[in-house]
């Protein structure tokens, strides 16, 4: 089997039973996060600008689109949505992937909950699944194949995976989704922390949104017969199989979820740390610093 095929099957056995009581908790920590991240950056330019844009791209819909009194079609509102919920880089991450699951996963199974009237299990279980899947792929990936480590490169396959486990799809549709996805993210060669450009700080970001969007397209393309490669992640040189397989279906990459304190990458919080301790201890006052010099850890 491609390994494609066996995170079809592997996203089949969540859907198929109730969610791991272990890991209940922390998906309702991972939702409260996620909503909390989408209310702050709700009315952040690039949101903004999304909702706008939504019905010229998308169309219109039923799913709803967050604080905003509009609906679209599902894609249209999980773009939307996930845009809110990553904005601030205060949603969650994961060290494993060196990315964030929760604003393209939860996002996906909230907005897709919601239009389908799904179960409260139904949707803890697309959790667990989109992070499962999502996380492993990102960890597996081979440096000197995909040098980018944006997000957006494997979150259409943690959406797809949510949608799957929600909609309860067969596994043979699931992997095409899966290998559509992958080919479809955004490269994000270009932009973010790892990219080759030097103009940061702009709403495109890791390609979230686009990436949350083009996982649920990938679904709907595989419902209809469409088909990608589904020996995707079969190649050593682009992802490591062992670490895609490793404790499959034992261990759950969702536990390892971390919360943000601040809204910035976690490599700044050390040093923001620091600051406010050294502030609170010598009083210092903004017009006593002449620079600062940071240190911090480049690995996972």
């Amino acid at each position: 089997m491609y390994l494609t095929e066996v995170l079809a099957e592997h996203i089949a056995t969540i859907a198929g039973r109730k969610p791991p009581p272990e890991v209940r908790d922390v998906v309702m920590r991972c939702i409260l996060d996620l909503i909390g991240a989408a209310l702050a950056g709700h009315r952040s330019n690039g949101p903004a600008a999304a909702r706008q844009a939504a019905p010229k791209i998308f169309g219109s819909g039923r799913a709803p689109i967050w604080l905003a009194g509009q609906t679209s079609t599902s894609a249209g509102a999980i773009f939307c949505n996930a845009a809110a919920a990553c904005a601030l880089d205060i949603d969650d991450g994961h060290r494993a992937a060196r990315g964030h699951p929760g604003s393209g996963v939860v996002t996906t199974a909230l907005t897709l909950g919601a239009a389908s009237g799904s179960g409260a299990d139904d949707v803890i279980a697309a959790i667990v699944a989109g992070y499962d899947v999502g996380v492993r792929v990102a960890a597996a990936q081979n440096p000197s194949g995909i040098p980018t480590r944006q997000s957006g490169r494997w979150i259409s396959m943690a959406t797809a995976a949510t949608a799957a486990a929600l909609f309860k799809l067969e596994p043979p549709a699931v992997a095409e989704a899966l290998s559509i996805a992958g080919v479809l993210a955004p490269n994000q060669q270009a932009n973010g922390s790892s990219g080759y450009s030097t103009l940061t700080g702009n709403d495109v970001k890791e390609g979230i949104a686009w990436s949350s969007a083009a996982g649920v397209m990938a679904i709907e393309l595989a419902r209809y017969g469409h088909t990608g490669p589904l020996d995707l992640l079969d190649h050593s040189g682009f992802y490591d199989p062992h670490r895609i397989l490793a404790g499959l279906g034992q261990r759950w990459e969702i536990s390892e979820t971390y919360f943000k304190p601040y809204a910035c990458c976690r490599y700044i919080h050390p040093a923001l740390d620091r600051l406010l301790e050294l502030v609170e201890r010598h009083h210092v006052k903004p017009g006593h610093i002449v620079s600062i010099d940071i240190q911090t850890s480049g690995g996972p």
